[in-house]
This record gives C-alpha cells, sequence and structure tokens, in this order.
C-alpha cells in the first residue's frame, strides 16, 4: 500500500488564511458599496422632499402676495411636524402699474443645527 503525503491530505493554514482574507475583502466591497447606494438614497429622497415643501410654500406665497400679504408663514401640517416656512415679499420699484414684488420664502427644519434653506422668486401682480 502507497502511503498519501502529508501536503494532499487538506488545506493548509495559508491557503485557509488567503481564503479568509479574500472573502473579507469581497464582504468589506460589497457592504461599502450597500452603504454608498443607502447614503445616495436618502440624498435624493432628502432633496426631493425639500423640493416638494418648496412647491407648496412658493405657492402659497404667491397666493398671499396677490392677496396683498407681504409677509407670513405657516406650518407644514401633520405630516411633516415641526416644519414650517415664512415668506417675506417686497415691491421692487415705485411703479404702481407694474407690480413686481420679490418673495423670499425660508423653510425651517426641525434639526435646528441646520440652517434654513431659502428660495427667491418674482411674483408680477397684474392689478
Amino acid at each position: 500500500m502507497m502511503k498519501r503525503s502529508a501536503s494532499t491530505d487538506g488545506f493548509t493554514l495559508i491557503e485557509v488564511m488567503i481564503a479568509l482574507a479574500i472573502l473579507g475583502i469581497g464582504l468589506f466591497v460589497l457592504l461599502e458599496g450597500h452603504y454608498a447606494s443607502f447614503r445616495l438614497y436618502e440624498e435624493a429622497h432628502n432633496r426631493a422632499s425639500m423640493r416638494n415643501l418648496f412647491e407648496k410654500a412658493l405657492g402659497f406665497a404667491e397666493t398671499e402676495v396677490m392677496r396683498g400679504n407681504l409677509s407670513g408663514g405657516e406650518e407644514f401640517g401633520r405630516r411633516w411636524p415641526d416644519y414650517a416656512f415664512t415668506y417675506q415679499a417686497e415691491q421692487m420699484g415705485e411703479s404702481e402699474i407694474i407690480r413686481l414684488f420679490e418673495v423670499t420664502v425660508t423653510i425651517e427644519t426641525p434639526n435646528r443645527e441646520e440652517e434654513p434653506q431659502s428660495m427667491t422668486m418674482y411674483v408680477y401682480d397684474m392689478r
């Protein structure tokens, strides 16, 4: 009967360590990709949410300026607790015939460490 050599009986410790290192690096790369995609999703979601909030606030402010209210604000309601906006309008020029207002809308978020975000638009009143 022929004896087997010790090197053909199984894996050596070095081979196991190399395999574990390759698996560990692969797992790290996969997890990093997963977390990066999650961060991108969160950022896109936050931007889309702020865009929707600005659309609502700008529409409200435009309506109020057309009614003659040059400043004010409101909360966004139950869906967006602790989110609120204010607007301030200023007439551009002195003409009573062409009434153009510069309206600045500011949204305050629940995170008080962030600076409030602002957007400016122009409203033309044809009265």
